[in-house]
């Protein structure tokens, strides 16, 4: 299977040992399991070539004239859409007193009695 994108790609090694994040343009391209990798730290364009390696894979990532090979567990592609749920889920989000009176609870949790404030606060919120 081959993948071709005609954009810049930053390479993001910051997540869990073994995973490796190619960050574009409103997309990403997870690695997990990588075992071998000889990436720079920018790609300006991307074509992907996946062969199956055994259990492994080999992906080839093509960056103009450079190859470069990475042995991994396996990839996908990640398009985050953070405006798809906002208006969704607006409406179930805490109103400032709400927010405030959580805090207000949670600064109480320790003293005698927090555990009767949080019950009635929380059967007052649930009605």
């Amino acid at each position: 299977m081959t993948l071709a994108f005609d954009q810049p790609f930053q390479v993001d090694r910051s997540g869990p040992p073994g995973t490796v994040t190619l960050k574009g343009q409103g997309i990403e391209i997870r690695l997990e399991g990588v075992e071998a990798e000889q990436l720079p730290a920018s790609v300006p364009s991307l074509n992907i070539e996946d062969t199956q390696q055994g259990a492994r894979r080999l992906l080839n990532l093509r960056a103009g004239s450079a190859v470069y090979p990475v042995i991994l567990a396996h990839w996908r592609i990640h398009q985050p859409l953070p405006d798809l749920y906002a208006a969704s889920l607006a409406r179930h989000a805490p109103s400032a007193a709400e927010r405030w009176a959580a805090r207000l609870l949670v600064a109480t949790a320790a003293l005698p009695g927090a555990t009767t404030l949080y019950r009635a606060w929380h059967a007052w919120r649930s009605r």
